[in-house]
This record gives structure tokens, sequence and C-alpha cells, in this order.
């Protein structure tokens, strides 16, 4: 928060809620071209790194740069479906090899945890617990446990649990699990392990979705062989969310692009960029879902972010019912001018001077983001 104050004191003349026209966020589709076509089954960014795992018939964990350049992370594994970090050890869940193998920071074996088959499609809590699901495509369902000691127990299993694979937290604290062959959506209490089939998902062919990733109030599910990607609501609400339900490679407007058989899902560190990874063949692409592109349609709305002044001569009060994650500031022509992350308050206090002009603010807010105007005098 370099240029940035948090606000606390609650002005009275933040109460009121002007009605604003406001630029929304443009849903784009894009590729990040690879200088190498690979398989590719989970991804992960991790402490600003982008690893990748071959998937079931492979044998690397890879590691993509911002350049698109592919370099080799560890080899020799047996069917590497997902990596995850717990402070500088890695965990690579291994399909065909029915174990957990954990890395150091160099990708060299450290340990090896035997678990139950069909290891798959890991998340780990603020606790740093890993939940690890296993599905061996026979109709079973099972989610281990790796505690911080890397000794593995079982956690849930049975029904609704149809072979699981995606797995991810939701804002609410609860496990959201999707069903390979079901596509079925299932809501696991940590706390009770009471287990709770809040959407299906219906699409041809055999596999329904593929890996699950939550997005504020959302969650997102890959359609491995219907070639979508699907928003469910916590309350189990679906929408197609981008795709055209052809096997196809296509960007532009969210409501255009097209996917074959898309599968991992990772958020960039911000939140802003969803990338997606191919399945069943190797591609020399990820596509990436861009929340951050402004769109130049204006919009009428009633803000939920209250703000004043508006003009401003250099700062701005902001205020809101729910916290204020982070903010980004942008220029007409979409350019970022300013960044402040970890906000985590109601309001917030922007203290510098922009060049005379309007700027656009996105506010990251828990439930979903939202961008206002201001004009600098």
């Amino acid at each position: 928060m370099k240029f940035g104050v948090l606000h606390i004191r609650v002005l009275a003349l933040l109460s009121i809620c002007f009605p604003l026209p406001y630029t929304a966020i443009a849903q784009r589709v894009y590729d990040f071209e690879l200088q190498d076509t690979i398989s590719m089954d989970g991804i992960r960014i991790l402490d600003g790194v982008f690893f990748v795992a071959e998937g079931w018939d492979g044998d690397k964990i890879l590691i993509i740069a911002e350049d698109g350049s592919v370099t080799t992370f560890a080899e020799g594994l047996s069917g590497p479906i997902d990596i995850m970090n717990r402070g500088d050890k890695y965990y690579v869940s291994e399909w065909t090899g029915n174990q957990v193998t954990v890395l150091d920071g160099d990708g060299a074996v450290l340990s090896e945890l035997a678990v139950s088959d069909g290891p798959g499609i890991m998340v780990m809590d603020d606790e740093g617990i890993i939940y690890l699901t296993h599905n061996v495509n026979s109709g079973s369902g099972l989610i281990s446990q790796i505690d911080l000691n890397d000794q593995v127990t079982s956690f849930v299993s049975g029904t609704p649990l149809v072979d699981p694979g995606g797995i991810d937290i939701g804002l609410d604290g609860n496990l959201y699990v999707a069903s390979f062959t079901t596509g079925e959506i299932v809501r696991i209490d940590r706390a009770t392990s009471e287990m709770t089939v809040i959407a299906t998902i219906v699409s041809p062919g055999v596999w329904k979705t593929g890996h699950l990733l939550a997005r504020g109030k959302d969650l997102f599910v890959s359609g491995l062989s219907s070639h979508y990607i699907y928003k469910v609501s916590l309350n189990g609400d679906i929408e197609t969310f981008t795709g055209t339900g052809l096997t196809g490679h296509a960007g532009g407007d969210i409501s255009e692009a097209a996917f074959a058989n898309p599968n991992g899902l990772v958020l960039s560190e911000d939140g802003l960029k969803m990338y997606v990874s191919r399945a069943f063949r190797k591609a020399h692409y990820l596509q990436v879902i861009d929340w951050s592109v402004l769109s130049t349609t204006e919009v009428a709305s009633t803000s939920s972010i209250r703000q004043f002044p508006n003009p401003s001569n250099g700062k701005v009060f902001l205020e809101s019912d729910e916290e204020i994650q982070s903010l980004s500031i942008y220029d007409l022509s979409g350019k970022l001018l300013d960044q402040f992350e970890n906000i985590n308050n109601t309001s917030f206090t922007l203290e510098r001077a922009y060049p005379k002009g309007m700027v656009f603010i996105q506010i990251q807010l828990e439930s979903g983001l939202e961008v206002i105007k201001v004009t600098y005098e």
C-alpha cells in the first residue's frame, strides 16, 4: 500500500449512494502462447511460479515462464495430476503411481506418501491441511487428508461422492467437489463432514466435469466433454459461463470464445485472470479469461461503493458495506496506473493525484468486482 492510507473514520457525506454510470469489466478470452507443445492437467501458480502437471500418461512437472518458455521442475513421476506446496515442500499426486511424492524446491524427492488408489486434485486450507480426491472411475469416492506431519488419513468417503475430481474451498469455508462422471457438485462441511449435493451439471459425454475453482461467491467448473466452462453459485445455481458447446479454440468476447476439452483452472495472483488448460491432447497455449479488461460501454447503475468527492483534486474517500480487498486504477486507455492490495477494510482513502481527467477505479470486493469512475481536476 505505497500511496494509500486506510480511512477508518466514517464520514457522514459517504452515506449518500450516488447513481453513477460506470464502466463494466469486459470478460475476454485470449491465448497465452507457449514455446513448446506440452501435455497439461493440473495447473498451479505457487509463490509466483506457474507449474503444470503433465497428467495421467505423463511423468513431469513443468514450469512456464512469463515469456512462455517451458522447463522441467521434476521428472520420473507416475502420472502427475496436481501439485501443491506447503512452505518449501511440494506435493505431487501421482494417479498411476498411487502415491503423493514430496519434493524440495529444486524438484528432488524428499519422501513418498502411500495413499489410496487414484490420487488426483488437491486443495490446502489455511492451516496447511491438504485434501486429496481419489478417482478410479469405479463409481466410488474418497477424499484423503495429509496433515502437517505428512500423515495420510481418510477424510470422507462413499455417496454422494462418485468419481470425485475438482476440489476447492469456497468463500463459506466449505469444501466443494465435482464428480467427473455424474456432474454432481458436492458441498462438504469440514467441521461435520456432512455432504450435500448442491447442483448437477448435465452434459453429453462421459466426463461431465474436470477441475473446479472457487472465485468470490462462485465456483467455476470445466466441462471436459461439453467444451463449456460453468459457473455455479454456492446456492447451486448453474449457468454456462463461456464456451460454444463445440470443440474449438477461439478467443474474443466471453460469449464468443471456444474451448476444446477445458480442464485445469488456476487464478492469477491478483484474481483477475483465469488460465485454462486443454485435456487429452498436447497444446502450445493456455487460454486466459481476463476480468481486468475495461469496456468502453457505459451501463447505468447505482454503485454500491460510496465515494467523495467527485471531481477530486487528489484525495478520494471510498466506503463499502463489505470489505474492500484490493483496487486498481486505470486511465481511459485501460493502462494500469496504480494497484493497492491487501486492503481488507470497508473504507479506504486514496491519496494520490493522477493526471487531470477521468480514471477508473476497479474495486475487488468479496462478492466480486465493481468499477467506478472519478474525475481529477
